[in-house]
């Protein structure tokens, strides 16, 4: 997970407008306003401020699609759950985008999903990290041979608690994620080792600024351009380190 840097409000009309004449006032309206109401500019707007990353697992959503074959390849995520903040329906900072959209749902058992179709309604705000308001980045660290994420060692025992939760909350890994994690780490890897065994040190900084730079990209889909970086962006830099 890492930061998400956010507008102090959301830049077109569409939230102000759907959150008229008043917020939602309880589960059942703020689900049925929501089910009515056009996110595709909130949509577009989230994949642009993540640089085209999940906002929990920081899987490249559009590549993510394309594998999968789905019709957007994520949805929009309430971290603070509609049902029981009926109110934050169509707050802008309560909402980031996430991978896995329904339909990619049929390519994963309940138990092998993850981030916000994982986590559902559930929601401990004293415990919740939320990537808007905090630097979550310092919180994990990647064990590179398996791909598994942890929370990291420096931390104090309420904020590995609080790590642990988001991992457990969000499945953070689940085996999709952890092969994925794994193959990106060897592939990488076996880049800087080629490098450094060849003391190919000018290689081994250009090599390192094509990975973690953003770069354009248009999204077909979306039929927008935006600045992408590369997947699993904060398992990238600590390869870096």
């Amino acid at each position: 997970m890492r930061k998400i840097s956010k507008l102090p409000t959301f830049p077109l009309n569409d939230l102000n407008r759907a959150n008229q004449p008043v917020p939602p006032q309880n589960s059942h309206e703020a689900s049925s306003r929501w089910g009515r109401f056009n996110s595709d500019n909130v949509y577009k707007r989230l994949a642009m401020e993540q640089y085209g990353l999940c906002a929990y697992t920081e899987l490249n959503i559009q590549d993510f699609r394309v594998e999968h074959q789905s019709i957007k390849g994520g949805h929009i995520e309430h971290m603070k759950p509609k049902s029981a903040y009926p109110l934050q329906t169509f707050d802008y900072q309560n909402l980031v985008l996430n991978a896995l959209d329904s339909e990619d749902l049929t390519q994963f058992a309940s138990n092998q999903s993850f981030g916000g179709q994982y986590k559902q309604s559930n929601f401990d705000q004293v415990k919740f990290l939320n990537p808007v308001s905090n630097n979550v980045r310092d919180y994990f660290e990647y064990l590179e041979t398996s791909g598994e994420i942890i929370p990291k060692s420096t931390l104090s025992d309420t904020d590995s608690m609080k790590a642990r939760y988001m991992i457990d909350l969000l499945n953070l890994n689940a085996p999709y994620l952890m092969n994925k994690r794994a193959q990106w780490c060897a592939e990488i890897n076996s880049v800087i080792d080629e490098m450094v065994v060849n003391q190919d040190y000018i290689a081994f900084a250009n090599f390192k600024m094509f990975e973690t730079e953003k770069f354009p990209r248009f999204d077909e889909v979306l039929r927008i351009n935006y600045d992408q970086v590369s997947s699993f962006y904060s398992l990238t830099e600590q390869l870096f380190k």
